[in-house]
């Protein structure tokens, strides 16, 4: 993923693009790159992830009912799949409210 963030960004950058590859390898880096992408708009990011992590492919698992089952006041994720969220509905031992927070860049 790191690598799909930073060839749009450094396209005529061969060192730059090397150092935040290396950099991207802590979490630090990595964000520096979101931070970095944001000079292509809001949503470019966003949808950038999005096509990155195709949510849809994936179905929730056991483990996922198993962590909704436990006595949670609240689950806060700030996952880019919604693989929980797609459990609540499965998980009859607990009543979970999904609230969704857009946060703008």
């Amino acid at each position: 993923m790191a690598e799909a963030r930073c060839d749009p960004l450094y396209p005529d950058d061969e060192k730059r693009r090397k150092i935040a590859l290396a950099e991207a390898r802590a979490t630090s880096g990595f964000l520096r790159i979101a931070q970095d992408h944001s000079a292509f708009g809001a949503g470019d990011l966003n949808n950038r992830i999005r096509h990155l992590v195709p949510d849809m492919d994936y179905q929730p698992g056991d483990l996922h009912k198993r962590l909704l089952r436990l006595p949670w006041a609240d689950v806060f994720s700030t996952n880019w799949d919604s693989l929980l969220e797609r459990t609540a509905s499965e998980v009859m031992e607990r009543n979970y409210d999904i609230v969704r927070t857009p946060i703008p860049f």
